[in-house]
């Protein structure tokens, strides 16, 4: 109102800006681990413009016979087939559930909180990065500023901008405070369990994902690569048998309990173990991106415009994914800087 600017103008300047800002942070985080802009580019290109590989599955179903579980077949020529191309396909991947990623809102137009926080989200990462290397009051306050402002801009953000914070200033202090506010922020969700239905469970097992949807969203350049990082930072010893074993016992149950994600707990054991013990902060970013996709397999926030059965969790994923796109990029930063 105070630039005179005309609110359709204004609107899609603010989606350019925000996009634009959200680069230039991915890319400065890639350029200051690696000092190589070669890897700022990359690390801007994979968290804020690569996306599902669903248009690949697409084509796929195209040129196949049979419906795959996603997608229909299209009966027109392959020149028919792309000009009715629908990129909004890729966010129903997952049932009564809607699947974002950042380039996909911004191809939308889509200026709505999740979409405008993921700048300040990346912000926020880059602050916990140079806390984790040398802790200063100066930057743990820059980085409480923009924790509450996410908190303002979109309260998704507080649980897992809150955790990151207080988990970066424990392990550069040491000091037991930062414990704290971990151990509150988990008592206040025990008391929301058992308050009014704010949080709810998830109804197993019809809403839960499956492995299917799970990789086709988070698939080649995250699944595959962090298995890949985990197996090639890792040194074998005999003891590596017995909890190979386990593992497999595991992954079998959850099959078993038609709980298949229930492995993201499985694999954010390491990336956590990383963190702690070997100081590879990136590391604790890909731990917490999977506790909130498997925090989506279990609990549900109950948002009154989406809270009829089957659509309990359709926003809860839409938010935590988005989220967990983001910080989940934070180990390929760290792949990207130890070359």
């Amino acid at each position: 109102m105070l630039s005179g600017v005309q609110a359709a103008v204004g609107y899609n300047l603010a989606v350019a800006a925000f996009f634009a800002i959200g680069v230039q942070t991915a890319f400065g985080l890639g350029l200051n681990l690696t000092e190589r802009r070669l890897y700022g580019f990359a690390a801007a290109f994979l968290t804020m413009v690569s996306g599902f590989p669903a248009g690949f599955m697409q084509l796929v179903s195209y040129l196949s016979e049979p419906d795959n579980p996603w997608f229909q077949n299209f009966p027109g020529s392959l020149i028919e087939w792309f000009s009715a191309f629908d990129f909004t396909n890729a966010t129903g991947i997952i049932p009564h559930t809607i699947d974002f990623y950042p380039f996909f809102v911004f191809l939308q137009g889509d200026l709505h909180a999740h979409f405008i926080s993921i700048p300040f989200l990346l912000t926020l990462i880059g602050l916990c990065l140079a806390l984790s290397k040398q802790f200063s009051w100066t930057t743990f306050s820059a980085a409480l500023v923009v924790t509450g402002f996410l908190v303002g801009l979109n309260a998704w953000n507080l649980p897992v901008s809150l955790f990151l914070l207080a988990w970066t200033a424990y392990a550069a202090t040491k000091k037991k405070a930062f414990l704290y506010v971990i151990g509150l922020a988990g008592c206040i969700f025990a008391a929301s369990l058992l308050v009014g239905g704010l949080v709810g469970i998830v109804d197993p097992p019809l809403q839960r994902t499956d492995v299917s949807g799970f990789l086709l969203i988070f698939g080649g350049v995250f699944t595959f690569i962090s298995v890949a990082y985990l197996i090639d930072a890792h040194t074998f010893s005999r003891k590596d048998g017995l909890i190979a074993i386990s593992a497999i016992v595991v992954v079998a149950i959850a099959f078993l309990l038609n709980f298949p994600l229930a492995i993201a707990a499985l694999l954010a054991i390491p990336f956590f173990y990383r963190a702690w013990f070997h100081e590879e902060y990136p590391a604790l970013l890909a731990g917490i991106a999977l506790m909130m996709i498997l925090f989506c397999e279990v609990f549900f926030i109950n948002d009154p415009p989406y809270g009829s059965p089957p659509y309990e969790r359709m926003n809860t994923v839409m938010k935590f994914y988005l989220q967990a796109w983001v910080f989940w990029g934070g180990l390929r930063l760290h792949i990207f800087s130890s070359g």
